[in-house]
């Protein structure tokens, strides 16, 4: 075993590593809250369909991950034909109408009409 101590040269050495460690997880931390950022808002603005669209074109990602979600986010983005044709009729007014139509027919003809 050898009593070596560290020389000045060595700490000073050990410190700036340190400090350019340092520098890099800074850089680094600035770039991930900026995209974490960038998510928070696409999700604002547009949902969880914006984030998938977010991460469809974030460039930096891995290929096969924005492939997966342009894939997730294709079917919200455009309205199926079916979907958009379909026109819905409130249940109370398909019943108002029903009803209406019921009683009309249920109702004999009044004999002091001029029609009759």
């Amino acid at each position: 075993m050898s009593d070596a101590q560290p020389t000045m040269a060595d700490m000073d050495r050990a410190l700036h590593q340190m400090l350019d460690e340092n520098e890099a997880l800074q850089y680094e931390l600035k770039r991930i809250r900026g995209r974490l950022d960038a998510l928070v808002s696409a999700f604002d603005s547009n949902g969880t369909l914006g984030v998938l669209q977010s991460i469809a074109h974030d460039k930096s990602l891995p290929p096969e991950l924005r492939a997966r979600a342009a894939g997730l986010a294709v079917p919200y983005e455009k309205p199926k034909l079916s979907m958009a044709v379909t026109a819905s009729v409130p249940l109370y007014d398909l019943l108002e109408a029903r009803r209406q139509k019921g009683k009309l027919i249920e109702q004999a003809p009044d004999p002091n009409s001029p029609a009759a």
